[in-house]
């Protein structure tokens, strides 16, 4: 049934007809458009602040509305099934029609017709300075292109700009403090100048450049696998940067990092195979596991004194890098917290500087023990002096130090951890010091020069050892010498 006229008796108290099309009494609601009617173009009354729920239900042959700048809310499905509207016309201001409270489903007419006009003109770019921006206010509008939102707006509604086919181009400004979910989905924003509340909601496979405002923290995965991603721009006022934020950034070649951040997280710029070079600023005391993990052209990493923990593969299977600069002094650097699997970043460049001058020859002196990996790998490191303040030598500390010729374990020393010196081809002479109670398993596995052990101590003391498995496989030395005898290690 197509209804083409609606008609109210002039004593109905709540109803009124105007032109065929149901009222509330006052006129301030529109409640029902005839459905049945075969005029291409409405305009709403001026009168009119509320459009009501299936007020325009059906309406197949509607193509065009005017509404005016009275209208403050619109309900659900208003426009439900309006297959032939085509054009929205607003006869108020971009604010205006900003801050229309629009229900859900089917509510917002430019939604429908994929474009809005404001007093006749195609919308395509606009700034905003109302102070808020209605849930569903410009969903759908396939012309617009850019937006900028500017200190007056504290908040953005709910699909406030979701499938905006063309939105390439975003300004919010640092004054908004609330985004409604799916606020930008769907949008193929390119470039953004954003607070860091916003970076969640922008992100999206086109996105190329961001400069992000203000903020303390960038959140976790906010631009994983942003793989256009060329330039970011971090203002002083971030203290940490989230687990998986820049991950698999596959294009992004650089980015400086402000001297107020303190944490890098996890998988923090995993896969970022572009990324040449990075700067740790001085503030940061964490860098999370696999943080830098397969960044396949990073060349040269500055790590700062702060640094007192790097996690596990942070900087793995990044096969180009070749300087690691550490900004503290050796003795700050034994002692940082290594991970597992390359988190030591100068054991994937098989060096380690300190303030700009290659690390050969190491003379710890207020040291209190030597990390686990601390000097993992260190291809250029001849000999190293240990103090007797130093009570523990970490797991694979001297593993694969190949240059290492000698070694002297002082009174102090405690423990040597698994795998300590692993690997050290040219090691020839090894001395022991008494004090020493546990050798770890494979501690001197594969030191193929090894001829010489010496142990301060007494045949006793040296069967008193804690000896781990494997503590000396293919090592060619067939005795320890003691301080009252020679001990046979087959």
């Amino acid at each position: 049934i197509s209804l083409n006229n609606i008609t109210v008796n002039e004593n109905n108290q709540k109803y009124k007809s105007i032109d065929g099309n149901l009222y509330s009494k006052d006129g301030n609601t529109l409640i029902r458009y005839a459905t049945g009617k075969t005029v291409a173009e409405f305009i709403v009354p001026d009168s009119v602040t509320r459009i009501g729920f299936f007020a325009f239900y059906k309406c197949t042959s509607l193509e065009s509305i005017e509404i005016p700048n009275s209208v403050t809310s619109i309900g659900y499905h208003a426009f439900l099934d309006c297959i032939s509207l085509t054009k929205v016309n607003y006869k108020g201001t971009i604010d205006g029609w900003a801050q229309i409270d629009f229900d859900i489903f089917s509510a917002n007419p430019a939604t429908k017709a994929g474009d809005l006009h404001i007093n006749g003109e195609l919308v395509t770019e606009f700034v905003l300075t109302t102070d808020k921006i209605s849930n569903r206010a410009f969903s759908g509008l396939d012309s617009l292109t850019s937006i900028s939102i500017s200190n007056s707006v504290t908040n953005i509604g709910k699909r406030a700009f979701q499938n905006c086919k063309a939105l390439t181009t975003v300004v919010i400004s640092d004054s908004v403090t609330s985004i409604g979910e799916y606020a930008f989905t769907s949008c193929p924003i390119e470039k953004a100048t954003v607070p860091a509340i916003a970076c969640s909601y922008i992100r999206n496979s086109s996105l190329k450049e961001v400069v992000i405002t203000s903020g303390t923290r960038i959140e976790d995965n906010v631009f994983n696998e942003c793989r256009e991603l060329t330039s970011i721009k971090i203002p002083n006022s971030i203290e940490s940067i989230g687990n998986n934020s820049f991950g698999l950034c596959t294009s992004l070649e650089s980015i400086e990092i402000p001297s107020s951040v303190t944490s890098i997280g996890d998988n923090a710029f995993v896969g970022c195979a572009l990324l040449n070079s990075i700067i740790i600023p001085n503030r940061v005391t964490s860098i999370g596991k696999q943080a830098f993990y397969d960044c396949a052209s990073l060349a040269s990493v500055v790590i700062p004194v702060s640094v007192t923990s790097i996690g596990d593969k942070a900087f793995d299977s990044c096969k180009s890098l070749k300087k690691v600069n550490y900004t503290g002094t050796i003795d700050q650097w034994a002692q940082i917290e290594f991970g597992v699997s390359f988190a030591n970043p100068a054991s994937t460049a098989k060096d380690l500087y300190i303030n700009d001058e290659l690390v050969t020859d190491v003379v710890l002196l207020t040291a209190t023990s030597i990390s686990a990996r601390a000097f993992f790998g260190f291809s250029s490191l001849a000999s190293i002096v240990i103090p007797e303040c130093v009570t523990s030598i970490g797991d694979e500390a001297f593993d694969a130090c190949e240059s290492l010729k000698s070694i002297t374990i002082p009174s102090g020393v405690a423990s040597i951890g698994d795998c300590a010196f692993n690997g050290c081809s040219s090691l020839a002479s090894v001395e022991i010091a008494k004090t020493v109670t546990s050798v770890g398993e494979k501690a001197f596995t594969d030191c193929t020069s090894l001829t010489s052990i010496t142990f301060a101590g007494t045949e006793k003391e040296w069967n008193a050892l804690k000896l781990g498995a494997n503590w000396k496989d293919k090592v060619p030395a067939t005795e320890v010498i003691c301080s009252d005898n020679k001990v046979a290690i087959g």
